[in-house]
């Protein structure tokens, strides 16, 4: 059959899928599609994308995802100096994190993340590998304990299932599916299409037109961009006479009023800030004025040491102190100087996948049809493979040791790969890898010990990808640099702000705060105003 190729994993996979329209031409917008079990297993793969692929994938095409902060925070750990995190691993980690459904994902009909698949490896000789270290790593040419060089590749049996060849990744059977044009799923009926008509107020009079798509991976991926900023991505995707839609440029579809609510005052700061930066930056007034902002930006040494930058303990957990650097005359942050658990949080907001973001704001998250998307996978319980697929997608896990020990908002981890490997040396010569028990000479085997690719020296030195202790700025669209005090002196000038417009405010950041930032960053421009000014407006009130 035309369009059809093999997988790593051995699957006969097609690079296309086919796809109905029902279009409304009256309204020139898209009333459902159709479609079996791969193009719903291809949306519900969404939900276990890590943000930092989806910012990758889809600036591949577009320069920008235009996800909130993301793309800023995204080229921020690209530029990170090597220095500043615990080993060069972490960086590759944070901007091309994998996904704990890695396996599923790659047997899915069309495959868009070309995230290179998970492989492990362990020591070369024999005695290590047996008696003496027992390590295994996914870092190739990593050093053993015993200094020698780790890449031998252990292999890894799959845990997806294949013997029904009727089911899908995620999806069981050979039902159809209808995908409302705000990616709402639900089982093909005759009272599901009129119940929509109905919601649509289509009435008999209206032309209804029947379209055959085919859906590869480049329209894939411009429906994982719309489907996160867009109420209507099948639409704006499938349309391109709309004007306005994704299909060439992907060009982001304007929501309503209300809709990204927080983005509204990030725009707005945006359009004023441009503004200035047409201006002539003036000189500073008078050298009161510098001194005065010399002492708001180095602040006390000993302060930053003492109780208002210590973590404190509240019912919730850990809080993390920062210090912002805001105007008093308007509620907006200039930048916040923090230490390496802030900036840990931060970091790891690119390694969470799409599902557990929908989890923490219990399918709210204002994201496009991220929300309809997450409750559909719910709705269709009867109609998942497995109870595990539907966790991997309402409850996606991280892959192992991408967590931070001090994490605020906790994601579980999946438990590392630590395979047997047997004491015969006839086995280990020839790669043999035991399921369990003894090798097929009669020797017994040994449980291989996983190695933190964050910490390949085994010297665990704090709980997260940043070094510490290290002092950091973070500006109002999540750029993060080492605090230098240059830097920010060119901040303030090149928004030309008066200094006696400056003052600084600590903050305390706990779970409550964590996820008011999550969410800001995903939708705005200004996240850490709207995360944290935002909010305490609307308390004093």
């Amino acid at each position: 059959m035309k369009g059809k190729s093999t997988n790593r994993m051995g699957r006969s996979k097609k690079s296309m899928v086919t796809v109905k329209l029902l279009v409304d031409n009256e309204r020139n917008r898209i009333v459902f599609a159709e479609s079996d079990k791969d193009f719903i297993d291809i949306l519900f793969s969404f939900l276990t994308m890590p943000v930092a692929t989806i910012v990758r994938l889809v600036g591949k095409e577009s320069k920008e995802s235009d996800l909130g902060c993301m793309d800023m925070l995204y080229k921020s750990v690209k530029d990170l100096d090597i220095m500043h995190l615990q080993s060069e691993t972490c960086k590759n980690m944070l901007t091309h994190p994998t996904s704990a459904s890695e396996e599923e994902c790659k047997n899915l009909a069309v495959v868009i993340d070309d995230t290179e698949i998970t492989r492990y490896y362990r020591c070369r000789t024999y005695q290590c590998s047996t008696h003496n270290h027992r390590l295994i790593t996914t870092v190739k040419n990593a050093k053993c304990r015993c200094e020698g060089p780790m890449i031998e590749e252990v292999p890894k049996c799959s845990r997806v299932a294949t013997d029904d060849a009727a089911d899908g990744v995620f999806v069981k059977g050979s039902h159809k599916f209808m995908i409302s044009d705000d990616l709402k799923i639900s089982v093909l009926s005759t009272r599901a299409c009129l119940s929509l008509f109905k919601k649509l107020g289509i009435s008999e009079g209206i032309a209804l037109e029947e379209r055959v798509v085919y859906v590869n991976d480049v329209v894939v991926l411009h429906l994982l961009k719309q489907s996160l900023l867009s109420k209507t991505p099948l639409s704006d995707v499938f349309l391109p006479e709309r004007g306005k839609g994704d299909q060439v440029d992907l060009e982001p579809k304007v929501l309503a009023p209300g809709e990204r609510e927080m983005t509204t005052g990030g725009e707005k700061m945006c359009m004023k800030l441009q503004q200035r930066k047409s201006n002539k930056v003036s000189h500073a007034k008078d050298q009161e004025d510098c001194v005065t902002f010399l002492a708001i930006l180095l602040g006390s040494v000993t302060e930053l040491l003492c109780s208002n930058m210590k973590n404190v303990l509240n019912t919730y957990g850990k809080k993390i102190s920062i210090k912002l650097l805001r105007r008093k005359s308007k509620e907006k942050v200039v930048y916040a100087e923090v230490g390496e658990d802030f900036i840990n949080l931060l970091f790891s907001f690119l390694t969470f996948p799409l599902g557990s973001i929908a989890k923490f704001f219990n399918g709210h998250t204002s994201m496009g049809c991220v929300d309809k998307l997450y409750k559909s996978v719910g709705n269709l319980k009867d109609h998942m493979k497995s109870d595990q697929c539907k966790a991997l997608l309402l409850d996606p896990k991280l892959p192992p040791y991408f967590g931070c020990k001090n994490q605020l908002l906790r994601i579980s981890e999946v438990a590392p790969f630590q395979p047997l490997i047997s004491y015969c040396h006839r086995c280990f010569v020839v790669g043999t890898a035991p399921d369990f028990g003894k090798c097929p000479h009669g020797r017994e085997t040994v449980q291989l010990r996983a190695m933190n690719p964050v910490h390949l020296d085994g010297k665990i030195k704090s709980g997260g990808f940043v070094k510490g202790p290290t002092r950091f700025m973070v500006t109002d669209d999540l750029h993060v640099e080492p605090l230098s005090v240059i830097a920010g002196i060119s901040i303030v000038n090149r928004f030309n702000l008066p200094m006696s417009d400056l003052k600084e405010q600590f903050v305390n950041v706990g779970e409550e705060e964590a996820l008011n930032l999550l969410k800001a960053s995903l939708l705005s421009q200004t996240a850490l105003s709207d995360a944290f000014l935002t909010v305490e407006n609307e308390a004093l009130q």
